[in-house]
C-alpha cells in the first residue's frame, strides 16, 4: 500500500489519555484457530507498524452475577522491523515519556482478556481486550487496551491508566536509555 493511501496516526487526548487509532491488514487466521493481523498507520509521514497473533487458546471466566464471560488468553505484539521501532518511538513521543527508545522487542507476550467480543470470532464480531504486561517489579507492571474491529478495519491501543504510560514504553522498547 502506499504511504498516501495509509491515514495518519490519530491521537485522542480525551481527558488526558492519549488513545491511539490504527488500520487492520492482513487478517488471517491459521488451522490452529490463531488470528494474526498488522496494525498500520503513518506518523508525521512515515509508516508505523506492529503484528498482533491472538492465541489459540481462550479460557471462559463467568462475570460474577451475570450469565456473561470474560475469555482469558494470551496476545503476542511482534516486530515488524523498522516500521515496529518506529511505532515504540511515536509512543514515547506521545506518552512524553522520554524514555529514549531505540528499537522494539522482537515479540511480546501479554496475558489478556477479552471484556466484549470471542477472540476466536474476530473476522465475524469487534473484539475489545485488555492486555497485562506482567513483570517482577511494580515499575514494570503495564496494562493497556487493544480493541480491534475487522468489518472497520480498525485497531484502538488505548491507555488504561496514564501511571502506565512508561511500563508500557518499557515493556514494547528493546533498548532503552
Amino acid at each position: 500500500m502506499k504511504n498516501t493511501e495509509m491515514p495518519e496516526l490519530t491521537a485522542d487526548s480525551e481527558e488526558g489519555f492519549v488513545d491511539l487509532c490504527l488500520k487492520m491488514e492482513g487478517l488471517v487466521c491459521d488451522r490452529d484457530g490463531m488470528y494474526r493481523f498488522e496494525a498500520r498507520v503513518l506518523h508525521q509521514g512515515r509508516p508505523v507498524a506492529f503484528a498482533v497473533v491472538l492465541g489459540a487458546t481462550w479460557k471462559p471466566q463467568e462475570l460474577e452475577g451475570t450469565t456473561e464471560l470474560l475469555y482469558w488468553g494470551e496476545v503476542r505484539l511482534s516486530s515488524l522491523g523498522s516500521e515496529s521501532d518506529a511505532f515504540v518511538r511515536a509512543l514515547d513521543q506521545l506518552y512524553e515519556t522520554k524514555v529514549s527508545v531505540s528499537r522494539k522487542r522482537g515479540d511480546i507476550e501479554f496475558t489478556a482478556v477479552s471484556l466484549e467480543g470471542h477472540p476466536l470470532r474476530l473476522a465475524a464480531e469487534p473484539l475489545k481486550m485488555k492486555l497485562f504486561f506482567e513483570a517482577d517489579t511494580d515499575e514494570l507492571y503495564a496494562e493497556f487496551y487493544l480493541n480491534c474491529d475487522s468489518h472497520k478495519n480498525g485497531v484502538q491501543f488505548h491507555e488504561k491508566d496514564p501511571e502506565y504510560r512508561r511500563a508500557v514504553v518499557l515493556a514494547l522498547a528493546q533498548n532503552a536509555g
